[in-house]
């Protein structure tokens, strides 16, 4: 999918909200396949989520050392001399928009988390706080700030009403709320669940130098996406020459559905879940 984007001459932006591996105690040998697997298509950072520490602390760890890509704990920090865990946030410059990107972990972390070694070694601070102090940091670097938050929807919601300078909320999927607005200058969006999609949104820079969000899209994976070719040599996968064969008429079909309206684009998405429904 990555590389049919790149093979348009898009500016890629991969982001991961976390949760990438699964809480029932993966094994250290799939997740490192996870975390190369992310290399190789190039991601441009990941938040962690609590399900990443359900491995042990001094295990996630050593797994992170050799990750090629930035991990961010904008407030996760060492007790003893309140160092970030892993990066406070990242810059990155896509096309002619430079980006920041913050990461917020819930403040109750050390509950969720069975852990020894991590409630007496790191404490997850007041992200309201934390993010605040971010943004006078680096407001003034970037055009544009995403922040990936595993706090709850609500208590996100609540973050960025009480902040002034973030543009782009992640969020997980919400299943009961009380927040129902948010302010107008942040554009929020909320992950599905379970891996089935991409969340695929278009940012650009006009003239002017004004900044535009647009094209909010959830791009359907299912069978018919073929793996990223780097990753399926590395874990040996037979089907490789298949999966060639089918990137140029996949990359066709993208392309096109890139060029729908919003109102096109949906009615789409409805008759492919309602196929993938029948087809169960």
């Amino acid at each position: 999918m990555i590389d049919m984007f790149n093979k348009m001459g898009e500016n890629i932006l991969l982001l991961d909200n976390g949760n990438v591996f699964s809480k029932f105690y993966p094994s250290e040998d799939n997740v490192k396949l996870i975390f190369d697997s992310m290399g190789l298509m190039d991601y441009s950072c990941m938040n962690l989520s609590p399900t990443e520490f359900n491995m042990g602390l001094d295990t996630l760890i050593e797994l992170l050392h050799p990750v090629s890509f930035p991990i961010i704990t904008s407030n996760l920090v060492y007790k003893e001399n309140n160092r970030p865990f892993k990066e406070k946030y990242a810059i990155k410059k896509i096309g002619n928009i430079n980006i920041g990107i913050v990461g917020i972990l819930p403040e109750e972390l050390t509950e969720l988390i069975s852990d020894k070694m991590l409630k007496e070694t790191l404490i997850a601070l007041p992200p309201e706080k934390e993010v605040e102090k971010i943004l006078s940091e680096i407001r003034s670097k970037v055009d544009i700030v995403i922040l990936l938050s595993q706090c709850s929807y609500d208590k996100t919601v609540s973050l960025i009403n009480n902040l002034k300078g973030v543009d782009i909320v992640v969020s997980n999927q919400k299943t009961w709320s009380t927040c129902t607005k948010t302010n107008d200058e942040t554009n929020l969006f909320q992950l599905n669940p379970g891996g089935g999609y991409i969340d695929f949104i278009k940012i650009f820079k006009d003239k002017n130098g004004n900044i535009f969000v647009t094209d909010k899209k959830l791009i359907l994976l299912d069978d018919k996406v073929p793996n990223n070719e780097k990753v399926l040599k590395m874990i040996g996968d037979e089907k490789v020459s298949e999966t060639l064969k089918e990137q140029d008429k996949l990359s066709k079909e993208l392309n096109k559905q890139l060029q729908l309206t919003p109102e096109e684009f949906m009615k789409l998405m409805l008759e492919q879940q309602k196929q993938k429904g029948e087809n169960k």
